[in-house]
This record gives C-alpha cells, structure tokens and sequence, in this order.
C-alpha cells in the first residue's frame, strides 16, 4: 500500500513539474517578464535565466516520472519548490 502510494505522489509531482515547466515554455516572454520584476538577475541574463529556469523544471520532472535519480531529483525539486515558495514571498 505506501509503495503504490509513494508511486502515485512521484508521479503526480514530476506531472506538476513537466506540465509548468511546458507552459513557462509556451509564454517564455510572459515568464522573463516575471522573472525580471523579482530584480534577481541582470536584464540581459533574464530571458535566457527563464529558458533554462523552465527546460529544468521539465527534465527534472520527466527524470522523476523515470524513476532517475530519485534521490538526487527529489533534492532538486524540493530545492525548486523553496526557490518559488520564496519568490513568490
């Protein structure tokens, strides 16, 4: 029973990731623009911080569906979602 359960919650988390990391893809101008209103990065490395930000968050979240690298994936996403938690602050 918590081996299935364990399964559903990775799956459902690496769909999370993939599917907002897609759509970051689709309105990357949208994104950058976010990006830059939080002031982290210079303007020139903005757009290219968004592209490689969200191609990220999709190979993290498909190597999670894979079962690749759990361990080191589940570090790396937990260490996203407290990157966006505080962004978002």
């Amino acid at each position: 029973m918590t081996v299935k359960l364990i399964s559903i919650l990775r799956v459902i988390i690496g769909l999370v990731f993939v599917v907002s990391g897609f759509g970051k893809l689709i309105d990357i101008n949208e994104f950058a623009n976010i990006v830059r209103s939080y002031g982290f990065f210079p303007n020139f490395l903005v757009f290219s911080f968004s592209i490689s930000l969200s191609l990220f968050e999709i190979l993290l979240g498909m190597m999670f569906l894979l079962k690749m690298w759990v361990r080191f994936v589940s570090v790396a996403l937990l260490l996203f979602s407290i990157l966006f938690f505080f962004a978002l602050i």
